[in-house]
């Protein structure tokens, strides 16, 4: 799908609590950037996405992290919290961060690729779907 002459699409994955940014990885090629088969894609740049440990802190590329937005500054598109569930809320928004739960790693090229969850849980239909 061409949305613009700078911008390819060429999947797409959405998550709803930063639907603005539903491609914040996955999917958005700039113009000129190689395709790599079977990759994410890119961060976008100017919101801070990373990967990061368990206990935060940055991890090399080619090792597997979970995928964070940074927070500070606040970053427009992710939303604030879930709605009258701030036990959720404090869950994934912490250390100037917003955890997404989706695990990656990063290739040399700055290339995302998907690894899985970080609590093995799939919405599907509204309905949560684990392992167990």
């Amino acid at each position: 799908m061409k949305l613009k002459s700078d911008i390819r699409i060429l999947n797409k994955r959405a998550k709803f609590e930063y639907i603005i940014l539903d491609r914040y990885t996955a999917g958005i090629v700039l113009y000129g950037t190689e395709i790599k088969p079977g990759a994410m894609g890119k961060p976008v740049p100017g919101y801070g996405i990373d990967l990061v440990d368990p206990e935060g802190n940055p991890v090399a590329d080619g090792v597997t992290g979970q995928i964070v937005i940074r927070t500070t500054p606040a970053t427009c598109g992710v939303y604030l919290g879930y709605y009258r569930n701030q036990e959720a809320t404090d869950n994934v928004w912490h250390d100037g961060m917003y955890h997404t739960g989706d695990v990656a790693w990063r290739d040399e090229d700055g290339y995302y690729w998907y690894v899985g969850r970080a609590d093995d849980v799939i919405k599907s239909s509204g309905y949560r779907i684990g392992p167990f």
